[in-house]
This record gives C-alpha cells, structure tokens and sequence, in this order.
C-alpha cells in the first residue's frame, strides 16, 4: 500500500520583487501579521508526519534590468599565479 502525503504551499515574496515604499509597508505588514496566526497545516488540523509545506517564491513586480559591464583588472583572469 502507498503512503498519503499532505503538500501545503507557504507563498513568500521573492527577492526580485520591486515595489514602492508605501506597497513594501504593506506587504511588511501583511506578512508580519500571517506570522502571528495559525499556518495553514495548523489550522486545517493537517499532521506534521504526513505534510510537506513547500515554498513557493511570488513576483508581483519585477525590478528593472540593470545593464552590467565588465571591466578589465591588470593580472586578474590572465592566469597568472597559476602553477
């Protein structure tokens, strides 16, 4: 016989994430506020044996592309120091 297993999903904000400073103070508070009540497996009464709660990283709004350049070191990437 095959074993039951329980999957929850814990939505957090991923880091690429762009907001303004009055939607960051929100969603500070929102998730400050969901630390304080019950998880999800807590409060459908789920066993902790049989659950597995994945994170689930949510962009709303990416951040702009930011354009990199490299620029040249003397001595750094020409092998030198290499035995």
């Amino acid at each position: 016989a095959g074993s039951l297993e329980e999957l929850g999903l814990n939505i957090i904000l991923s880091v690429e994430n762009e907001f303004s400073l009055r939607k960051d103070l929100i969603l500070d508070a929102y998730f400050a506020l969901k630390r304080l009540g019950l998880s999800d497996r807590e409060a459908l009464g789920l066993d902790p044996n049989v659950t597995v709660v994945e994170q689930v990283p949510l962009v709303i709004q990416q951040g702009r592309d930011i354009s990199l350049r490299r620029l040249r070191t003397p001595g750094v990437g020409s092998g030198e120091g290499r035995g």
